[in-house]
């Protein structure tokens, strides 16, 4: 059976006396990336535990993936992977922490009520203008994901943050990002990032996350590692079915091709099924939630 997926502890402190799960070992994320001439997709693993300034923490090891389509820049044209510097995280009673600028910062609050509000955590040196800017807390609630409860908070950039989530440039309006424990923000990369920057950021919308407790959850329309058709079509790096969608997005009715038998499960952004289809490469997906966002799973049997 082949799946494809669509569309901090201070020194000294235990486990037990953090309240959340984030960043356990082994848990690992993929994400969307497109640079100038590049595309693919960031790869972030928790790969173990270490002290830093006393602190029980883990390392968050960071790569992409991408595929170069200009080799005047980039000397031959090709797949390439960059590795990132590690990041470090912590968890205390209910707060996330992040390592920045040479300190453990205020990442996520679970325990925050709503109003709360804290400084966004990034690197001293990249900040454009006087501060980095807030995150403040709009509401908080739990979410069933695989079978394992989890809680989450709703959190938005204040108006004038240089820094933080969503995909729009300084000055715009800010929109409203949900974070899961374990999982981190929805739709959007896992570091906060700079709405001055004209361009690309270092990750982009998340695609998949999995840890083995709760196992995987895709928000992606394609599997987790994919980079784009002109590296994925080619017959030396692909032996495995070719598979499209269209018209995506889609109104009214979705046709899948590449498949004789197929059974399509549409999730929302939440990771909770809404719909099932089985037996047809016809997807009606008109009783869909216009405006709502979904990914969906195929497997292939």
């Amino acid at each position: 059976m082949t799946m494809l997926a669509l569309l901090l502890m201070a020194g000294g402190v235990t486990a037990q006396e953090s309240d959340i799960v984030f960043a356990p070992l082994r848990a690992e994320w993929h994400y969307n990336y497109f640079g100038m001439f590049e595309e693919g997709y960031v790869n972030i693993k928790a790969t173990k535990d270490t002290i830093i300034d006393g602190f029980n923490c883990v390392e968050l090891e960071k790569k992409q993936v991408v595929y170069i389509d200009d080799p005047f820049l980039h000397g031959e044209e090709g797949v390439y992977e960059h590795h990132k510097p590690s990041e470090f995280v912590m968890c205390l009673g209910d707060v996330v922490y992040l390592y920045r600028n040479q300190s453990f910062m205020k990442w996520f609050d679970f325990g925050a009520n709503v109003g709360d509000f804290w400084t966004v955590p990034v690197e001293q040196d990249y900040i454009i203008g006087d501060t980095a800017g807030f995150m403040i807390l709009q509401g908080k609630g739990t979410v069933t994901i695989n079978g394992t409860e989890l809680r989450y908070i709703d959190i938005i950039d204040a108006e004038d943050s240089n820094w933080g989530y969503g995909d729009y440039m300084y000055g715009q309006q800010p929109y409203t990002i949900r974070v899961i424990e374990r999982i981190g923000p929805i739709g959007v990369y896992l570091f906060p990032e700079d709405h001055w920057t004209f361009d690309a950021n270092e990750g982009g919308y998340l695609r998949c996350y999995s840890d083995t407790e709760i196992g995987h959850v895709s928000y992606y329309w394609n599997n987790c590692d994919y980079i784009n058709p002109q590296y994925q079509n080619l017959p030396e790096e692909n032996d495995t079915q070719t598979i499209s969608i269209y018209p995506n997005p889609a109104k009214g009715r979705a046709v899948i091709e590449g498949l004789e038998t197929s059974e399509v499960q549409f999730y929302n952004a939440l990771g909770q099924m809404v719909k099932t289809v089985r037996g047809t490469n016809e997807i009606d997906v008109a009783d869909l939630v216009e405006g709502k966002v979904y990914t969906n799973k195929i497997t292939i049997r």
